[in-house]
């Protein structure tokens, strides 16, 4: 059923003139959440073991958050890309990860198309409005990472765009990591989203609004 799916949103997606497929990311915004369990002056989370999150795998440290509005402790990231719930990850833990299964098969895309480029976009923030968090933003195919993006936030929201040009050899045939020898190939590999906030006393980093694309080229 899965696969007749992204068949459906393959031949959709190509109406048009357009060959661009949207690759189907579960909540997006983080707005699909468990009830939170914990609060403050600025604003309502999950605790440092966050809440379940629809769709998406949250590691300690990391949690969905409604920062309060107007925000007393400096959080400056107003308006929220979409919604009123953003994920937080970094709360001085270390590193931190939220990622999700989009359950969705590189190969599927690869068969059909053959060579192709994957587009994510993303927002990130900073918690604090002093305080800059490191982050990082990968996709990866099981655990073979495709491409990925690390930068410092800033107190405002910046859209992020990443690029990844897939080879299809990479799956359909055999995949080729940069060391130390090819493996052979997985066809039911699934599309992995990662981000994180990194470092051994990582400040918090906030995301948003995630979208993810293939082109076939």
């Amino acid at each position: 059923m899965k696969y007749l799916t992204l068949l459906f949103l393959l031949s959709f997606s190509q109406g048009g003139g357009s060959q661009t497929v949207t690759v189907p990311v579960h909540n997006p915004s983080f707005e699909i959440h468990a009830p939170f369990t914990y609060g403050d002056q600025c604003g309502v989370k999950g605790g440092w073991a966050g809440v379940p999150v629809s769709g998406w795998q949250f590691s300690n440290g990391a949690s969905a958050f409604q920062p309060t509005q107007p925000n007393p402790c400096g959080i400056r990231a107003f308006p929220l890309p979409d919604g009123s719930t953003v994920a937080l990850a970094g709360a001085y833990t270390g590193t931190s990860t939220i990622s999700q299964d989009t359950g969705v098969k590189a190969s599927d895309f690869f068969t059909m198309y053959g060579d192709g480029v994957y587009t994510m976009t993303f927002y990130v923030a900073n918690y604090f409005n002093v305080y800059p968090g490191f982050y990082q933003a990968k996709l990866l195919i099981e655990e073979h990472e495709l491409c990925a993006t690390e930068g410092w936030g800033t107190p405002n929201w910046t859209q992020i765009t990443l690029v990844c040009p897939a080879p299809s050899y990479s799956i359909v045939d055999q995949w080729v990591p940069p060391d130390p020898t090819p493996e052979p190939s997985e066809l039911n590999y699934h599309l992995i989203i990662s981000f994180a906030a990194v470092g051994p006393h990582a400040w918090p980093v906030l995301f948003d609004d995630i979208s993810l694309t293939f082109t076939p080229k």
